[in-house]
């Protein structure tokens, strides 16, 4: 589970950057990314290449 900003776009681009290096978002990423002040919580499953 992430917090992400609740614009479509804006969440897209966040969480194409998370996926990217996950390990350097804490939950107030998601800042920079939000142009309206308005957030989501999104929970995805990470795929995994078994």
């Amino acid at each position: 589970m992430i917090i992400t900003p609740s614009n479509t776009d804006e969440s897209a681009k966040f969480i194409e950057d998370f996926l990217k290096s996950p390990e350097t978002f804490n939950d107030e990423s998601c800042q920079k990314y939000c142009s309206d002040g308005n957030y989501e919580v999104v929970s995805f499953k990470k795929e995994t290449n078994d």
